[in-house]
């Protein structure tokens, strides 16, 4: 999970979707991610503090600074 600002988050309804091929997979996804939430949270948080740590030598190579990012994330500014 990344950082991001209320002030950018933009309000999706998938129902509204014109395209029928794009919304399937979006309801296919909601679904799946409201059915295993405590799951996708758990694997999540994991992986934040793994890679926050630098205790796994994979996830050191493959994610993102996620430190690095909240602090950008506090200095965003949309109006800018």
């Amino acid at each position: 999970m990344l950082p991001v600002p209320d002030t950018a988050l933009i309000r999706f309804n998938i129902n509204d979707e014109p395209d029928k091929k794009y919304a399937e997979p979006l309801r296919r996804q909601v679904s799946y991610i409201n059915r295993n939430k405590a799951d996708v949270l758990s694997h999540a948080s994991q992986t934040y503090y793994a890679a926050v740590k630098k205790s796994n030598i994979f996830l050191n190579q493959i994610c993102c600074d996620f430190k690095k990012l909240e602090k950008a994330c506090l200095q965003y500014d949309p109006h800018r």
